[in-house]
């Protein structure tokens, strides 16, 4: 084979390799989730949510691996004795992947009965018309956890609604920084914005 020729293919090979070791880098997931369920196994329960937030609020992650960053968090919350952030948590999962079902054989019996119950209970306000949280009102402690958003966009989204008044729809939080389109549809599974009655 001609050395230029060589030399090309080696060039190719380099920036496959180069291509491929980007695209690994820019999905925090794999490594977050890996370290997760690690510190899961160790009884660390308060250090996986710092590891598994590089995850569950990044745009880039597939929707399994969010989902898998919340049952993680839930898992570690509910061995902490924090049941009202361990079901806020399986809601934000329901909201990635409503279909999901815990196994009843690997997870322990009191998170397949949380995942359970709030299913059942997003059933019921879903036939009420109903939503878990109203962005034209609720708190930011409230939005923080929702799916891809994260305490500093929560601030921004309620600084925005108090500076500017409520949002007419949730397309329109996308006037927020940091909010996009793909943010946007996974809140519409777990949120609404409902009309404010200015009058009051």
């Amino acid at each position: 084979m001609p050395v230029a020729t060589s030399a090309r293919w080696f060039v190719l090979l380099i920036l496959a390799v180069g291509g491929g070791a980007a695209a690994a880098q820019s999905d925090p997931c794999p490594e977050a989730l890996a370290d997760a369920e690690r510190r899961y196994q160790e009884q660390d329960y308060a250090a996986v949510e710092p590891a598994v937030s590089a995850c569950i609020y990044s745009d880039d992650a597939e929707p399994d691996e969010v989902q898998e960053g919340y049952r993680l968090l839930a898992l570690s919350l509910l061995r902490q004795g924090q049941l009202p952030e361990a079901r806020l948590t399986v809601v934000n999962l329901l909201g990635v992947n409503y279909d999901y079902e815990p196994d009843v054989v690997y997870d322990p019996p009191s998170y397949v009965s949380l995942v359970t119950a709030v299913k059942e209970q997003l059933r019921v306000e879903a036939g009420r018309g109903g939503a878990v949280v109203d962005l034209n009102a609720a708190p930011e402690d409230e939005i923080a956890p929702l799916a891809g958003v994260g305490p500093a966009l929560a601030r921004r989204i309620v600084s925005f609604r108090d500076a500017m008044g409520p949002f007419d729809d949730l397309a329109a939080l996308v006037v927020v920084e940091g909010v996009t389109p793909r943010l946007v549809e996974r809140l519409a599974r777990v949120a609404v914005v409902r009309p404010v009655d200015v009058g009051r």
